[in-house]
């Protein structure tokens, strides 16, 4: 009889520690599914960031970076479609409006230096409109000279800028 209740007891002490079991892995699981929720909707709410890469090289090799200043780009209205023009200085938030639909857009651009291992020139991170081409006679970039090391600015007539869409976390 002894035997029989310590054994109903054990049995007892086994549900409620594999319920208390279970509970745990339960909250563990929620805490780990939040925080993933959590980190997906930072994500979201991150803009996606676009490389603009330049398709250049340096015959002569004396260019050691080269920099953007001024980028002035042509756009896509995310909503409507129409095409626009904005002139955006770095690490400004430009802004303007789509003269179809008055709805509202901007670009952050991060600039990047261009050297011998890397071809992005800036990070875009567009908001309301998609970047569609770089207008080169309106923009105005920088180069360091490799073997004097002085600074200049340049507005170049010819050339490309390729963009890339990547989604990287600011």
């Amino acid at each position: 009889m002894i035997v029989m209740k310590l054994f109903k007891i054990a049995n007892m002490m086994k549900q409620k520690l594999s319920q208390h079991r279970r509970l745990q892995l339960l909250c563990a699981l929620h805490i780990y599914l939040f925080q993933q929720e959590e980190s997906s909707s930072e994500q979201r709410s991150k803009a996606k960031l676009i490389e603009a890469r330049v398709s250049w090289n340096d015959l002569n090799g004396n260019i050691a970076t080269l920099s953007i200043i001024i980028m002035a780009l042509s756009l896509r209205c995310a909503k409507c479609g129409a095409l626009s023009f904005l002139t955006c200085s770095v690490k400004q938030l430009s802004t303007s409006h789509c003269q179809k639909c008055s709805n509202g857009f901007s670009i952050r651009i991060s600039p990047q230096f261009v050297h011998q291992n890397s071809n992005v020139i800036a990070l875009l991170e567009p908001k309301g409109c998609v970047p569609l081409d770089c207008v080169l006679l309106s923009s105005k970039l920088s180069y360091t000279c490799l073997h004097c090391n002085k600074e200049t600015t340049a507005e170049v007539s010819f050339g490309i800028f390729i963009f890339v869409r990547l989604i990287l976390p600011l």
